[in-house]
């Protein structure tokens, strides 16, 4: 597909694939301009371009679903090209009718800060989330959560717990 976006065009396109009953597999790619010429310091006649090509996937089996995904961005630059990784993991378990549980692994890895001719190292983030859930109705559910996280740089992890009241109610 072909979007026009700011006077750019946009290439986006995905697939697909079922193989079996319960397995979901697919792809993504998208590519186009993310900064004009306008927009950059340095003279340049043309903006720079992205490029992301994702994959993902989808297991459920019994009353436990895990999903995937990983996506790679290409950011043109003045000099060779940026780099990012971004991904996660997530399971959830309906432990019974009320009940599940669920957690989620996601990360990114920047490309390296360059100053001057210096360059740097990868940097990341790393979160972490368990989750222990009870629906008292159909609309409310109650939830527990611990959550962790390292930001990029940082040497310790930011520690977090959470409750929650959701109220989720279908109109149509």
């Amino acid at each position: 597909m072909l979007i026009r976006f700011d006077g750019k065009t946009v290439v986006v396109a995905g697939a697909g694939i079922t193989p079996v009953v319960g397995l979901r597999l697919g792809v993504s790619l998208a590519h186009g301009d993310y900064a004009t010429a306008d927009e950059i310091t340095r003279p340049s006649s043309t903006g720079r371009a992205v490029t992301m090509v994702g994959g993902e996937g989808e297991y459920e089996f019994g009353y436990t679903k895990i999903s995937a995904e990983v996506l790679r961005s290409e950011f043109e630059t003045f000099a060779d090209p940026a780099v990012a990784y971004e991904w996660f993991v997530q399971g959830v378990q309906t432990v019974s009718p009320r009940w599940f549980v669920d957690g989620r692994q996601e990360g990114t890895s920047a490309p390296p800060p360059i100053n001057g001719t210096v360059v740097g190292q990868r940097t990341r983030l790393m979160m972490v989330e368990a989750t222990a859930g009870y629906r008292v109705t159909p609309d409310i559910t109650l939830r527990a959560s611990y959550y962790t996280r390292k930001f990029y740089g940082a040497l310790t992890w930011d520690q977090q717990v959470g409750v929650s009241v959701v109220w989720a109610h279908r109109w149509w």
